[in-house]
């Protein structure tokens, strides 16, 4: 199909003026229909716009230099940022080596668990990602409990589905010291609402009360 340039106006003249060109009769290069302009990828049915490529393997020949690049699975992602030859656990060490979660983590406590950025973009505890990758879901209503004590290890014999109860009785049985190493003894210890407080530091945090005084009336 031949297209038709249309008449087109050029600058010219003294003071620049416009004054138009006649170009009805100059015809462009034969140019193939839609339906024909297929990227040149076997079994790529999109149109080219780059190169005779699509804008995908474009893109892929311009990031990568190979416009057949596959991006990684999920899977391969995932087990790159793990090293499998992390610490053994010192309350177990019958349980073998930790695979320590390299990259991000989420909250501010030394012990903070894994983060991973799943297909669909949501962000999701690493931990759980390698369970459902090597075993299977979580079963409903129960957590993930790391046997190994660390947080940032995603090794899946290291991980048990227990209770949220369960979980939070391990957890507190492995803790004997608070954040100041005061200890959870039995005089040291206060329980509220199902949450383990420290004694003294309550204490140390205290603020004094400052003693209001009476004003009397005068008669």
């Amino acid at each position: 199909m031949s297209y038709l340039r249309e008449t087109i106006s050029r600058t010219g003249g003294p003071g620049g003026a416009r004054t138009p060109r006649d170009l009805t009769n100059t015809f462009l290069p034969e140019v193939p229909a839609m339906g024909d302009r297929t990227c040149v990828i076997d079994g790529c049915e999109r149109p080219y716009r780059v190169r005779r490529m699509c804008i995908l393997h474009y893109s892929r020949w311009q990031k990568h230099g190979d416009p057949l690049w596959e991006p990684p699975s999920m899977a391969d992602r995932f087990w790159s940022k793990a090293d499998r030859n992390g610490p053994v656990p010192e309350r177990a060490p019958e349980l073998g080596q930790c695979w320590v979660w390299t990259a991000g983590k989420c909250g501010r406590r030394p012990n903070r668990y894994g983060t991973f950025t799943a297909s669909d973009g949501r962000q999701r505890s690493a931990h759980i990602v390698a369970y459902e990758l090597n075993v299977g879901l979580v079963p409903d209503g129960l957590q993930l409990d790391h046997l190994c004590r660390n947080t940032a290890c995603v090794n899946t014999g290291h991980l048990e589905p227990v209770t949220m109860l369960e979980n939070i009785r391990r957890r507190y049985a492995a803790q004997t010291t608070c954040l100041r190493g005061h200890p959870f003894d039995e005089s040291n210890t206060l329980i509220s609402k199902g949450h383990r407080f420290c004694r003294e530091c309550r204490r140390l945090l205290r603020v004094p009360r400052a003693t209001s005084t009476k004003r009397t009336s005068a008669r």
